[in-house]
């Protein structure tokens, strides 16, 4: 009886099963017992869900952490995102205007600022025309006056060069005689100062030379050669050192006599 009935089980079953299940033998078709398939929960699946669940829930884990060098690659990219915007509403640069073109003048007049009588200079033409020609402080020269004047003013000054050393030959060799009203003491009643010793130099040398504004006493010294402060107030022997030119000076003597 239980052979009956484990015959007729092995042929539902195998009516039931797909043919690809099934395996024949001479005896009869025999169908293998499936294994159970037990589904075992995973204890760190569950640890794990219950992790993510909790990050999600508190606002961690729901972007990737940012690297460093992703860190620096978008600090340049924000930083040239700045630049490029920067520049593109930077206003422009003025571009200054060129330059006034200026013409050459010579001065008549001193002009502060601009120049002193004689001197060539450059000016703006609507300087020139506004102020320094109504006031006829300079007037317009060319580069072939300028080179002339400046030929005449070179001969001059070696002119003035060579009559300056001939006149500081004559001037080392000289005594000024000078004859004032003095006391008993010798004390003269006024001083004999640099402009009087000038003065008479040029009543005993007539020299046009000497008659130049550059031509002055430069100090009066006492028998000694040494610099006086103040004027000479007594009879007696001095000296005196005349400018003559830049650079040539020439050394009187003087005497002070009573009348």
């Amino acid at each position: 009886m239980k052979t009956i009935l484990y015959l007729v089980g092995i042929i539902i079953s195998a009516l039931a099963l797909p043919a690809s299940a099934q395996y024949t033998s001479w005896h009869a078709t025999f169908i293998p017992a499936a294994s159970p398939v037990a589904t075992r929960r995973n204890a760190n699946a569950e640890a794990l869900s219950f992790a993510r669940s909790q990050m999600i829930s508190g606002g961690y884990g729901l972007y990737p952490p940012t690297t460093t060098s992703t860190t620096m690659t978008t600090s340049k990219n924000t930083a040239a995102a700045a630049s490029t915007s920067t520049q593109l509403f930077a206003k422009k640069k003025k571009v200054a205007p060129a330059a006034a073109k200026k013409i050459q003048v010579k001065m008549l007049k001193h002009v502060a600022g601009t120049g002193q009588a004689g001197e060539v200079v450059l000016v703006t033409p609507a300087f020139f025309n506004n102020k320094l020609r109504p006031q006829q402080a300079a007037r317009m020269i060319t580069d072939e006056e300028v080179a002339e004047e400046t030929a005449e003013k070179q001969m001059k000054e070696d002119a003035d060069r060579t009559k300056a050393n001939e006149l500081k030959e004559t001037l080392d060799e000289l005594e000024l005689k000078l004859v004032r009203t003095a006391g008993p003491d010798g004390q003269l009643f006024g001083g004999v100062g640099p402009k009087v010793v000038m003065s008479e130099l040029q009543s005993e040398i007539a020299d046009d030379f000497l008659n130049n504004k550059w031509v002055k006493v430069t100090e009066v010294m006492d028998e000694n050669g040494k610099k006086m402060r103040g004027d000479i107030k007594t009879v007696g022997e001095f000296g005196a050192r005349i400018n003559l030119l830049s650079g040539i000076s020439a050394k009187i003597g003087i005497k002070v006599e009573a009348e």
